[in-house]
């Protein structure tokens, strides 16, 4: 849980930028749908790949390897976990 406090105030912050641009060149429906005319899409799409080209360095806790390796895990998640997976940790 430790780790998801590090990584909250940055998703926060990222959301908070993707809807600050979405409502500079977008108009808001009153539904908070915001609508981007097509006249602005190309320039906020710019705006967008280049905040989700942004990275944020945080020190995340490694999980040994240990800990997983007696849980039936799809190997999909397992390559998402690896590069926060100790190879010679011990649980």
């Amino acid at each position: 849980m430790k780790d998801a406090n590090l990584l909250e105030p940055i998703y926060k912050a990222a959301i908070s930028m993707r809807d600050e641009i979405a409502l500079k060149y977008g108009i808001d429906d009153g539904t908070g749908t915001v609508n981007i005319p097509p006249e602005c899409v190309e320039t906020a799409s710019k705006e967008l790949q280049d905040l989700s080209e942004c990275s944020t360095e945080v020190d995340l806790t490694l999980i040994p390897l240990a800990a997983i390796s007696d849980l039936s895990l799809p190997l999909d998640l397992i390559y998402g976990l690896y590069p926060i997976i100790d190879e010679n940790g011990e649980a």
